[in-house]
């Protein structure tokens, strides 16, 4: 009995360092994509991939739960035109998470400097 037992628990002790080794792995994936042609850190992407993994109760949830909401938000974009008061908009030319932005984004910027 004490023999399946430990079995049980090295096995589920196991399948979560396998889990976790995969989130970890994703999270860096991840990051690396939003670094376009600029040098990456892995080590330290790591390092915090694997602190977030740690503390998440849920890791689904921890990294679904924003894409999600942001999916089931109504579309706004298309009303930044009606903006009439000067606004900063910070946003890189190389950013591999939102290249749509950059082009929706030039012909205001033609229209701010003209």
């Amino acid at each position: 009995m004490k023999d399946s037992l430990w079995s049980a628990v090295d096995e589920e002790a196991g399948q979560r360092m396998i889990k976790t080794a995969a989130a970890v792995d994703a999270w860096v994936t991840a990051d690396r994509m939003l670094y376009g042609t600029y040098p990456f850190d892995e080590t330290g992407s790591r390092e915090i991939a694997v602190q977030q993994v740690r503390r998440a109760s849920n890791i689904l949830s921890h990294r679904f739960n924003h894409p999600i909401a942001v999916d089931r938000t109504p579309s706004w974009r298309h009303r930044l035109p009606e903006v009439q008061v000067p606004a900063l908009i910070i946003h890189g030319t190389e950013d591999a998470a939102f290249p749509q932005l950059t082009r929706s984004l030039l012909p205001m910027r033609s229209q701010a400097l003209s």
